[in-house]
């Protein structure tokens, strides 16, 4: 700040708490003139020079905590399980149709990315096995992630929907075992 900036100030009269300062001198002649026509009685003090602001204290920059970065295993809630399974996903009008990559209790990654009309709202997923007709319909929301636009999750499932799941997961993982 200029240490000659000049401050124009006015008082009201009737109410000496309320001060306008003004900081340059077409806008304070101006302000007179709106002033000298207001009902209440305004008083304009000679310019004053503005004061340096006195610094009391230099702020302190302090860094964030370092966290260890946190693998996609460690931050995972329910097992992963790499199963394929037929994949309808319905918002509003649109379908659309994938397998999926892997899946878990709580989402699916899908093989094909999901388009941009299913990234806003809510949207049901119909899960099925390749070898039933039988399939299990969930509420979900695609995760917006444009370096992943596959993934999917669930969105509060009720108790037998996940049930349901867990036992074809389940299933699906001994059948992988005993071919094994």
């Amino acid at each position: 700040m200029k240490s000659n900036a000049l401050v124009w100030k006015f008082v009201n009269q009737d109410s000496p708490t309320d001060i306008i300062e003004v900081h340059d001198e077409r806008s304070a002649e101006l302000l007179a003139i709106v002033l000298m026509k207001s009902a209440q009685y305004w008083k304009l003090h000679e310019p004053e020079k503005l004061q340096e602001p006195k610094v009391i204290h230099e702020p302190k920059v302090v860094p964030p905590p370092f966290k260890k970065p946190v693998s996609n295993e460690e931050r995972r809630t329910q097992k992963r399980y790499m199963s394929e399974f037929r994949i309808i996903l319905i918002s509003g009008s649109n379908s659309f149709r994938s397998v999926s990559q892997d899946i878990s209790l709580g989402g699916i990654r899908l093989k094909k990315s999901v388009p941009e009309a299913f990234v806003k709202g809510d949207c049901i997923a119909y899960i099925s096995h390749k070898d039933s007709r039988e399939n299990i319909e969930i509420i979900c929301n695609v995760i917006p992630d444009e370096k992943d636009p596959c993934r999917i999750k669930f969105h509060n499932p009720n108790p037998q929907q996940v049930n349901r799941l867990n036992q074809w997961l389940s299933e699906n993982a001994l059948k992988l075992k005993t071919a094994a």
